[in-house]
């Protein structure tokens, strides 16, 4: 497959290679184009119990101007976590907008058939986002998430300057990595820039785009006259009717290369910029906000220029068009001035808008009008601009050479050329002049016998997807070639831990095996199960056989020695991420402001700074269905006491994986899923994961039992050999563990669920052993300095062996630990749940400005904090 000659001859032209996105109505590309194409207005009217739940009160939305529609994005609240390398709480906090981001990042990748990990090139990142309103509604003022995240985190969770650069480290992207904020039109602003950071040579391959969430999402807003919003919830650009526009969500992603190297790579082309602007108004206009004739036309006189092309040469313009009584008569009074010499006689300009599509996206609205832009040029076809009746009177169409296009048409120019308009408050306008990419002919099929499919992913779940996704497109897909669809899935998907083969002869054989395989049937062979099979087809070569059982074995295969596909880059099915629920149920507006002021007041008198550790009884919330944790790989530390080895059985006995490990002089494989180590040797940590990664069993989830003992033991008297073998056991065994991982280079999603007997004094006069309390701080510490790690210790009082309280205490116990929403430290005494909270301490004793410290009476204080810690350890 290769291109036809290019008429675009100079080398400042930029290849678009890839396109991700979700908009209202549209979970990918694919349905965008069909929402367009037909004409879909994906605006939804709310009824109350949407709004209520949103949190707008009923004399809000009974008001007469308010008004009950929105551009609704598809699962807002969803996120994949663990593909990423977010803990659940991390996932919680982070802002929607940079979900999408990331999930676009890699889907824009995959779309260009390309697997962002092998690339050894420069790919910058330019980016933007909208003020976080997850932030506003769900975190500012929260105190329990600022005390169990902390600030930092929360602030680099949600603030806008680190959307690009947090893409950049989950992809390892090396090229520049920017924050584009110029509102309304900064994601078209961060196209225009990675363009010319392309043309400087500072990258290979540049992402641009923006994402944009409202929260809450299901809320309409206050009609207020002469303002941007709409009337009647609709956008109606150009027209008479047209009274604003509406805020929408969304996301969308591109991925730009330099022309003459995406030729040279034989990539697929999706379109060419030609040339591109940006300006500024600067301050000759009526106001800070209002728009100005001048600076949008010079700025589409500029990105012509930088094309060198006429208006002549373009057909059609994606206008900004918001649909306002003002805004839209100066953007087509700017464009008029540009375009006045046009030959009008010989046809007209068309011009249309997203907006009235899916809404104003904010800082998503500029890549939302370059996506339709690129595929209006890649199908030959210009969608509708939709609720268009009759034509703003302010706006003389009929002496102007504009035609708004309010009907599906079919693109017959020669060759197809746009414009892509997009404005902002404030004044920075920018315009980019695009072109339909050079044909790619696709040469006769070269395939003779059978053809060797790879798909990889992290779970077994995901697996069976994507081969139902790609059966999927097999069958939807008239040119679909097997050597294309072989040769993107070996070269253009990273290689996860859960792997399958299927050998086909052609796209019919592909679509029957594709559905076996995604059905759990057929003649897959994988590794997804941990197990291989090698009765391959006699027709596959020994040196492709060898390669692909080699990465079958979890081997990385550089396939271009290997030499085993010949073929080309197409979009195919992405990723199919596994999506959760990770949003925090939080009204800011029903929390006590005064109370926070109070809290964070320091000026108030000093008896009212103090706070001492409680317990409350709390119950855990009952997982979600999609919350449900099934299918985990567990590694189980246990102490082969009554308690643990039943909790360990009630694990197997659901179905899940386990493997145990005791304590031991050495480490030793004792059995089929079974070791033991020498916890004081962090030497056999390494040994462990070593065991583990050659057997594919390393761990989605830890439950650590070292510290849970029965209750024939007596509390520990305070002497230093019990404390330093209880150290080893509970903290250095956790914390090893963990190092040893990250020197093996597990990135994956890991729970670890520390268990402990006797550690906390809950009910009052309790035997404990204060030795075990070092976890605590660990365990608060691994989930901030590892992403990809949540930790939460329960602490037991052991009931009487095999009485009904041990069997209740077990089933707590095991819903306890597959639940990845609960607090961080609980215990359990009696069936009864505690979680640990603060309470204020009233100090009434005066504290005189005048009586200075004698000389020590810091030492002595200390010290006694130091015994008291020891005897009296509820208030450590």
């Amino acid at each position: 497959m290769k291109h036809e000659s290019n008429p675009v001859s100079d080398s400042t032209a930029i290849a678009v290679i890839g396109m991700s996105c979700r908009f209202p109505g549209a979970d990918n590309i694919d349905q965008f184009w069909n929402n367009l194409k037909n004409g879909v207005e994906s605006v939804e009217i709310l009824n109350e119990q949407d709004l209520r739940e949103s949190g707008i009160t009923a004399d809000i939305y009974g008001h007469p101007n308010y008004v009950r529609s929105a551009p609704i994005l598809n699962n807002v609240e969803m996120f994949d976590a663990g593909f990423f390398g977010f803990s659940p709480g991390e996932a919680k906090i982070l802002d929607p907008q940079r979900r999408l981001f990331l999930m676009c990042g890699w889907e824009v990748f995959e779309d260009a058939g390309y697997n962002p990990y092998s690339l050894d090139i420069p790919v910058a990142v330019y980016g933007s986002a909208g003020v976080t309103q997850y932030y506003n509604a769900k975190l500012c003022g929260n105190d329990e998430i600022y005390k169990t995240a902390g600030e930092q985190q929360i602030l680099i969770s949600n603030d806008k300057d680190h959307l690009p650069t947090h893409l950049s480290y989950k992809l390892n992207l090396k090229g520049p990595s920017i924050n584009v904020n110029t509102a309304c039109s900064s994601s078209l602003v961060a196209v225009h820039l990675a363009r010319m950071s392309l043309l400087l040579g500072e990258c290979d391959m540049a992402i641009a785009g923006g994402a944009s969430v409202m929260v809450p999402h299901k809320a309409g807003y206050m009609y207020v006259e002469d303002s941007i919003l709409s009337r009647d919830g609709h956008c109606r650009a150009f027209d008479e009717d047209g009274s604003g526009t509406l805020w929408g969500s969304g996301c969308g992603v591109v991925l730009l290369k330099r022309l003459e190297d995406a030729l040279r790579d034989n990539d697929n082309i999706r379109a060419i910029i030609r040339g591109s602007a940006i300006n500024n108004d600067g301050n000759e206009k009526v106001g800070y906000t209002a728009p100005s004739v001048e600076g949008q036309s010079e700025v589409v006189i500029q990105a012509l220029a930088s094309a060198d092309l006429e208006p002549r040469d373009i057909s059609y313009i994606e206008a900004h068009g918001t649909g306002t009584k003002l805004g839209d008569p100066i953007e087509v009074a700017a464009l008029v001035n540009v375009f006045e010499e046009f030959e009008q006689s010989d046809s007209s300009c068309l011009i249309g808008s997203v907006k009235p599509n899916i809404g104003h996206l904010g800082a998503a609205a500029g890549i939302a009008s370059f996506i339709k832009g690129v595929l209006a040029l890649e199908n030959k076809q210009i969608p509708p601009s939709i609720n268009f009746s009759r034509p703003n009177t302010k706006i003389d169409f009929a002496n102007s050479p504009f035609k708004v296009n309010n009907a599906l048409t079919e693109w017959t120019q020669d060759i197809r050329r746009l414009g892509v308009s997009s404005l902002a408050v404030g004044g920075t306008n920018c315009h980019i002049v695009m072109e339909e990419a050079p044909l790619r002919v696709q040469p006769p099929s070269t395939v003779n016998g059978h053809i060797a499919l790879l798909l990889s992913a992290r779970t077994n779940t995901a697996l069976a997807q994507q081969a139902s996704n790609l059966a999927n497109y097999c069958l939807n897909t008239d040119d679909a070639a097997l050597e294309d669809i072989a040769y993107t899935l070996q070269f253009g998907r990273n290689s996860f831990e859960k792997r399958a083969v299927i050998f086909v002869e052609n796209i019919g054989d592909a679509i029957v095996k594709l559905d076996k395989l995604s059905a759990g049937e057929g003649d897959a062979y994988c590794h997804a199960d941990n197990h291989a099979s090698f009765l391959y087809p006699s027709q596959i070569a020994n040196a492709r056989l060898d390669s692909i059982k080699r990465w079958l074995n979890q081997e990385t295969i550089n396939w271009m020695e290997d030499g085993i596909a010949i073929g080309n880059r197409i979009p195919l099915p992405t990723y199919p991420f596994e999506m959760q629920r990770y949003w925090i149920d939080f009204d800011r507006k029903q929390t006590d402001l005064s109370r926070e002021f109070k809290l964070n007041n320091k000026t108030g008198a000093p008896g009212e700074w103090f706070y001492e550790q409680s317990w409350q009884r709390k119950t855990l919330r009952p997982l979600l269905p999609e919350e449900l944790i099934t299918g985990a790989q567990w590694l189980v530390f246990s102490n082969n006491n009554n308690f643990c080895n039943k909790l360990i059985q009630s694990l197997i006995d659901i179905g899940e994986s386990v493997v145990v490990v005791t304590q031991g002089d050495s480490f030793e494989k004792i059995g089929e899923g079974r070791y033991k180590l020498n916890p004081s040797r962090f030497t056999e940590y390494d040994l462990l994961v070593q065991n583990l990664q050659d057997s594919f069993e390393l761990p989605s989830r830890v439950l650590h039992l070292w510290a849970v003992e029965s209750r024939n033991r007596e509390p520990s008297s305070a002497n230093m050999e019990t404390f330093r073998s209880t150290q080893f056991k509970c903290y250095y065994s956790v914390l090893n563990l963990v190092q040893s991982l990250n020197r093996h280079k597990f990135n994956s999603n890991l729970s670890i669920k520390v268990l402990t007997s006797d550690m906390h004094d809950i009910t009052g006069g309790e035997k404990i052993r204060p030795e075990k309390a070092s976890i605590i701080g660990l365990v608060k510490v691994l989930q901030q300095e590892f992403q990809n790690i949540s930790c939460q210790t329960i602490d037991l009082y052991l009931p009487t062996k095999n009485s009904e309280e041990e069997n209740e205490l077990l089933q707590q116990i095991g819903k306890e630990i597959r639940n990845d929403n609960a607090e961080i430290i609980c215990a359990f005494r009696n069936s009864r749940r505690w979680v640990q909270s603060y309470e204020r301490i009233e100090i009434n004793a005066e504290i005189s400005k005048n009586s200075p410290l004698k000389k020590g009476a810091f030492i002595w204080c200390m010290t006694v904090w130091l015994v008291s810690a020891w005897k009296y350890p509820r208030r450590y």
